[in-house]
């Protein structure tokens, strides 16, 4: 009698101890998935304001030396199963190169709760006391939190440079920051939100592009910047900052520079001289219409180059009409894949800023 209370009693207990489980674990997730909105940058920009340099963020070059840029693309975590991975793929690259910079383009997190991870991804970048630099993809803003709210997380960290930008601005996290060398604006980094994905006219659907409003300011921050810089906006004498925009999904432009290297899926490489490197294994990804941002840069006469992710098996890098169209290594296993070809990918600026050089790096850890 007395034994079958004693299995009464165990009986109760387990069935409360599940209970309290399966109420924790609701809680838990319930605490996840609830929406997080963040406030709105307060940040107003009209095409007629005046140029103010001091309203920019800096980093600081050394004289004399190269300045080293790790791009790391489409991190894509969703899960905290898949940090440890994340975090030693990001080590390797770090640990590797040893930058100067870093650049996150796009896709950092991904899924219903990839905002939730964001704070540890982000304390553990933080933590090598390099400046960063993200931007978003089409995957960030896919879940409960919101992209005012990760740009909140973003900006609550000493080392991270990203800014929600300007509210008169299509998406969030357009923003600009300058290198100097003994207190001189010496280059300039544009940081575009290209969106994600839309329904166009027609009725189809396909990834976003950049607006004419980005492109305004764009052209705005060129200018301005060359003026506070030079005295005067004169590419013809020299006299314009040079420049690396960023951004997720690549311009139609990508496209373009590579249809003669690829085949009807969009497979191939660029020719491997002057420069030019990495391959592509999937099409390019890119708006349906070209919103005219590669034809500005062309006539502004600054940017180098443009630095985008996006496509997972494509790292191609190629020269067109006189402006680098680079992808980014992917660098983890997170979301769709090719092992052999994830990596880092390392942008060098000569001591005097006058040359780029982009190099693409496979991992060493196996996949």
């Amino acid at each position: 009698m007395e034994k079958k209370k004693t299995l009464k009693r165990l009986l109760i207990a387990l069935i409360c101890l599940i209970c309290v489980a399966a109420l924790v674990a609701g809680g838990v997730c319930a605490w996840l998935f609830i929406p997080r909105k963040g406030e709105a940058s307060h940040e107003i920009w009209l095409s007629s304001d005046s140029f103010d340099v001091n309203h920019y963020q800096t980093v600081e070059k050394t004289p004399g030396e190269d300045f080293k840029i790790l791009q790391l693309a489409d991190i894509q975590i969703g899960s905290m199963t898949e940090m440890s991975e994340t975090k030693a793929r990001i080590q390797e690259a770090i640990d590797a190169t040893d930058p100067d910079l870093l650049l996150l383009t796009g896709d950092n997190v991904e899924g219903q709760i990839g905002g939730a991870i964001l704070k540890s991804l982000g304390k553990f970048i933080d933590s090598f006391g390099i400046p960063w630099a993200p931007i978003y993809g089409n995957h960030d803003g896919e879940g409960t939190y919101d992209l005012n709210w990760q740009g909140d997380v973003y900006e609550s960290f000493e080392h991270c440079l990203f800014e929600k930008g300007p509210i008169t601005l299509f998406g969030v996290g357009n923003y600009a920051f300058n290198l100097t060398e003994n207190g001189k604006i010496v280059y300039s980094f544009i940081m575009f939100d290209s969106g994600s994905w839309r329904t166009y006219t027609d009725g189809t659907g396909g990834y976003d592009f950049i607006k004419e409003d980005q492109i305004a300011w764009y052209d705005w921050y060129i200018r301005g910047i060359s003026e506070a810089v030079y005295g005067e906006y004169n590419p013809a004498q020299g006299k314009v900052v040079p420049s690396i925009c960023a951004l997720h999904i690549p311009l139609p432009e990508y496209e373009y520079a590579m249809r003669d290297y690829v085949d009807e899926d969009g497979v191939g490489a660029p020719p491997q001289v002057d420069g030019n490197t990495g391959e592509n294994r999937e099409n390019v990804c890119c708006p349906p219409i070209n919103s005219g941002l590669f034809d500005r840069a062309k006539e502004l006469g600054s940017t180098r180059a443009f630095i985008a992710g996006h496509d997972h098996l494509n790292n191609s890098v190629i020269e067109y009409e006189g402006i680098e169209l680079a992808y980014g290594y992917k660098v983890t296993q997170n979301s769709y894949h090719d092992d052999n070809i994830l990596g880092y990918s390392l942008i060098t600026l000569s001591p005097d800023c006058s040359e780029l050089t982009f190099e693409q790096i496979p991992s060493a850890i196996e996949a």
